[in-house]
């Protein structure tokens, strides 16, 4: 493989595409055997994202109180929620939707532009584009509030636990209704995310 020149020039166009195209793959073949060896866990994950109550309208009503932690140091009163906020769920829904079509759309722009019919190259370009740059952005609020909240960034990279307490804070339905009291509690006191 040669030298990638400046960004804008043909060479890198071309390497860019490559390492989209990798990706591609990866994403693909990774969301397929995901779904089959894991489906019990799409299948909660859906599930959780799906399901609403007043509690979420609440919970979005003041985003979660981060507006006012993050730029006013205030915290405010929060209605209590379940495993997953409904910030979360928002991104879940999105991604039902929004991933698959990804896939179709890309796959479709890779594969079937010299067969398909003009406008729906077209529309599938615009689809992968805007649905691709939405995604992408909603990605970034979610890394940046993963590091945010750091011990639920440590529980996702980590060895998936988080100290009760901060559980019980986050996500007070969540540890009253689905977390089992262990018998020997250790000093930590964590708790599986």
């Amino acid at each position: 493989m040669k030298p990638v020149k400046a960004a804008g020039s043909e060479d890198f166009v071309n390497f860019a595409m490559k390492v989209h195209i990798g990706g591609a793959v990866i994403l693909t073949v990774a969301c397929i055997l995901y779904a089959l060896f894991c489906f019990d866990r799409v299948v909660g994950f859906l599930r959780r994202s799906f399901s609403w109550d007043d509690r979420d309208i609440g919970w979005m009503l003041v985003a979660g109180g981060y507006p006012q932690k993050m730029f006013l140091g205030k915290k405010i009163a929060v209605p209590p929620m379940g495993k997953v906020n409904s910030g979360q769920k928002v991104f879940g829904v999105c991604l039902a939707f929004a991933g698959p079509l990804l896939i179709l759309t890309g796959w479709l722009l890779y594969a079937f532009i010299p067969f398909a019919p003009k406008q729906y190259i077209s529309l599938a370009n615009h689809i992968h584009l805007i649905l691709g740059i939405f995604m992408g952005l909603f990605l970034c609020a979610h890394i940046f509030l993963g590091v945010y909240n750091w011990g639920e960034f440590k529980a996702m990279f980590g060895d998936g636990t988080q100290p009760l307490a901060e559980a019980k804070d986050h996500n007070p339905v969540w540890v009253e209704n689905d977390i089992e009291p262990v018998a020997e509690a250790t000093p930590g006191k964590h708790v599986s995310a």
